[in-house]
């Protein structure tokens, strides 16, 4: 079976792709993945054993997606991220704001079994676990926060409290995002 799994956009939302993936696998144990993302994604994607191939792009448009759609013989295709602009609200609504990210796709999916585990994956190689070692060391469990959205209604304001709540049960935190995002303190600010 040849899946097509499209997550054009952001870090965030391209790094919780893994996990429905790897949900996807579970479900279709011998089918081939193929997950569309800017170009600019494509490195958390890399070696990623539920992926079958990575499809990028500088610069993707959903008409070109719909085109790889049709030709590409897919015989599942999964688009789970906000297409329209109205689709971005999910956090507003009462039904679905207290909901996991990864649950609310998982149910776009039109999928219906309970995902467990909703770690994220990545596979970096040696050169990339030597470029970041310059600015963490790996003797601690890390967890890993975006605090800002880019939509206001979405950013969550405990960040500092859950930094100090990990800290004390002995993980350490790496902060990503943009360069505009406030610093969280008591992080390491990739």
């Amino acid at each position: 079976m040849k899946i097509m799994f499209v997550m054009l956009q952001t870090l965030g939302d391209v790094l919780l792709g893994t996990t429905l993936c790897r949900e996807l696998k579970n479900d279709y144990p011998d089918s081939e993945i193929h997950f569309y993302t800017n170009a600019m994604y494509s490195g958390i994607l890399k070696d990623n054993p539920d992926i079958h191939k990575v499809h990028v792009t500088d610069k993707w448009f959903y008409d070109n997606i719909f085109i790889e759609m049709t030709n590409g013989g897919y015989d599942k295709i999964f688009l789970p991220y906000q297409c329209r602009p109205e689709c971005n609200v999910w956090h507003q609504n009462e039904a679905t704001r207290n909901q996991h990210l990864v649950d609310f796709y998982w149910r776009r999916m039109c999928r219906h079994r309970i995902i467990t585990d909703r770690e994220c994956y990545i596979f970096p190689d040696t050169e990339t676990i030597d470029s970041v070692e310059k600015f963490i060391t790996f003797d601690v469990p890390r967890v890993v926060i975006h605090a800002q959205s880019g939509v206001r209604t979405k950013d969550w304001p405990y960040f500092e409290q859950l930094v100090e709540e990990l800290r004390q049960i002995g993980l350490a935190t790496i902060q990503v995002g943009g360069r505009a995002d406030y610093a969280v303190n008591g992080v390491v600010d990739l």
